[in-house]
């Protein structure tokens, strides 16, 4: 550390951060005094200390972390007088641009929510992760040598070649992984967190939370983590506070906070958050247990009376590498799978492992260099242009990336009218009531039809893509992270959805996700992938209780668990 550096942590008191009042609106209403978004939000934050910020999607939570470094345009926001954002002792609100531009990135780093849209598309990932150093003085070879130590740290498999690398040739946690190595590049005093974790596995997950608390002991990092998986705060956090709809309703200890909540959101919360339980002893997703009602259609799809849907057999899709010497290499080996409707089945393992890929084969996206797909028995080789045409309405995605997936100069309700155009599915007034209709179902404002996606939050964007899947009304849907930008309400709420739809219409489901314990309130059976090879696969709740691949004990072993509450 620096003497500089040094001199930044020595305040009178200790306090890294210190924001008193802060209250943010935007002049985008015709009323005088718009709703203010950020509300009087106060909070602390130390040297070497990890304050977890939670709250539902739209509670004000990454607008307050964009505020603190003053990234949030204005206008159209305004910050109300008597706001104070102290860092470091210097009062950063009234501060010029100038001097915002020296603090961010070398005092103060950020990891953003979607890395797909943080990174530069044309540009290698080891340049990315090298500019700031670049820009204050490196050379060319120190600045290589650390962004390749960076991305070591942030156990990036192969850093050479992934420094090599441009953004859409990494898998999602890839890219968070290589954001994470941007932002500590300049070895921060503050780092602000805006669900560094996403959108990764459970293993990795543990890796980069244990690289972030190595450098708080190093370097006496303070850390602003925002998050919707309560569990990953709970293990990290030394105090939480909790926000509400631009204000902080509770604010205490961790071990308080989760314990013995004093308030009733934070209570609701708690409930909603996701477990590794039994399915029939979860209560926040309406699963019913094992021998009840519906359990004909389980019975039915034991004995194979019940056709399947979606089918791979002896799957497996090969790259060639980037020398003619290197060979090939293999995404997805010799993988079988069976998805019949009315049924989820959930595909878990690490970043990099081969769930995406295996998706785009089912999507019928990439063709299989080696077996082959089956829709209702029938080969997608053979579909024909009539049949081709229904496998593409019948077999829908949600993909991980919700803003990636949508168009920024269409709004929303655009967006959704164009797939039932493209299908035939509605005219123009039943259009705009099925926009509506299917806003409503995944828990929207029908006015919301009128916003853009960079108007709406992360969670906000998800739930279109969900949206935007159910329109034509599929057989199949193949979610790749469909809830991993969402907060533990609405994700429950969504997963209820779901489960609801399936019920309803028969969906046969493919959840692709790394976070076991939502796998675990969703999924019929689970498929365990590992370097392009399902490894384990079985009912759930034999794969959960009785786990018989050394990997498969290994990530449900790395899983955070929120501590029992009194």
């Amino acid at each position: 550390m620096t003497d500089d550096r040094a001199r930044r942590h020595d305040t009178a008191d200790g306090t890294l951060l210190r924001v008193r009042d802060l209250t943010i609106r935007f002049d985008v209403s015709r009323d005088d005094a718009p709703r203010p978004v950020v509300d009087e939000v106060s909070f602390d934050l130390s040297a070497g200390e990890t304050l977890g910020l939670v709250g539902e999607s739209g509670s004000g939570k990454s607008l307050t972390a964009l505020s603190i470094a003053r990234l949030v345009e204005e206008p159209p926001a305004r910050t109300e007088p008597g706001s104070s954002i102290v860092f470091a002792g210097e009062e950063l609100v009234g501060a010029t641009a100038e001097r915002m531009r020296d603090i961010r990135g070398a005092e103060i780093g950020f990891v953003f929510q979607e890395p797909m849209t943080s990174l530069n598309p044309v540009m290698r990932v080891g340049d990315q992760v090298g500019e700031s150093l670049r820009a204050r003085g490196a050379s060319r070879g120190e600045t290589r040598e650390r962004a390749l130590e960076l991305l070591r740290r942030v156990e990036l498999p192969d850093p050479e070649r992934a420094s090599r690398a441009y953004p859409h040739e990494l898998s999602g946690g890839m890219r968070q992984r290589a954001m994470i190595a941007m932002a500590v590049a300049c070895e921060p005093t503050l780092l602000i967190a805006d669900e560094p974790t996403t959108a990764l596995d459970v293993t990795v997950q543990a890796q980069i939370l244990d690289l972030l608390g190595s450098l708080q002991r190093e370097t006496g990092l303070g850390l602003l983590l925002i998050s919707h998986d309560l569990a990953v705060v709970s293990r990290v956090a030394d105090r939480v506070a909790v926000m509400r709809a631009g204000r902080i309703v509770e604010t205490g200890s961790t071990e308080t906070v989760f314990r013995r909540p004093a308030h009733a959101y934070t209570r609701a919360l708690l409930r909603a958050a996701p477990s590794l339980a039994r399915s029939g002893d979860r209560g926040r997703v309406e699963i019913p247990p094992s021998g009840t009602e519906p359990a004909a259609a389980d019975r039915a799809r034991d004995e194979r009376k019940t056709p399947v849907a979606l089918e791979a057999r002896g799957v497996s899709r090969r790259y060639r590498g980037r020398r003619r010497r290197s060979g090939s290499i293999a995404a997805v080996e010799d993988v079988s799978l069976e998805i019949a409707p009315a049924e989820t089945v959930g595909l878990v393992g690490e970043s990099g492992s081969g769930k995406s890929t295996l998706s785009r084969l089912l999507l019928g996206l990439d063709r299989p260099t080696a077996g082959e797909i089956l829709f209702e028995g029938r080969s997608l080789t053979r579909l024909g242009r009539d049949g081709e045409r229904r496998f593409r309405r019948s077999v829908q995605i949600v993909f991980q990336d919700p803003y990636g997936s949508l168009n920024p100069r269409l709004t929303i309700g655009a967006a959704l009218r164009e797939v039932l155009a493209v299908h035939g599915l509605a005219d123009g007034s039943r259009r705009t009531a099925r926009v509506a209709e299917l806003l409503e179902r995944v828990g929207l404002d029908p006015a919301m039809e009128r916003r853009y996606p960079h108007e709406l939050s992360g969670g906000e964007r998800q739930r279109i893509g969900i949206a935007r899947a159910l329109a034509v009304e599929p057989k199949i849907l193949i979610a790749d992270e469909p809830v991993s930008a969402l907060d533990v309400s609405v994700q429950a709420r969504i997963l209820e959805l779901l489960k609801r739809l399936q019920r309803e219409l028969g969906l046969g489901y493919l959840f692709v996700s790394h976070d076991l314990a939502v796998v675990r309130g969703i999924a019929d059976r689970v498929l365990v992938m590992r370097d392009g090879r399902i490894v384990e696969g079985g009912p759930a709740d034999r794969v959960y209780e009785e786990p018989e691949h050394e990997y498969t004990r290994s990530l449900l072993a790395a899983v955070p668990r929120l501590p029992a509450t009194a």
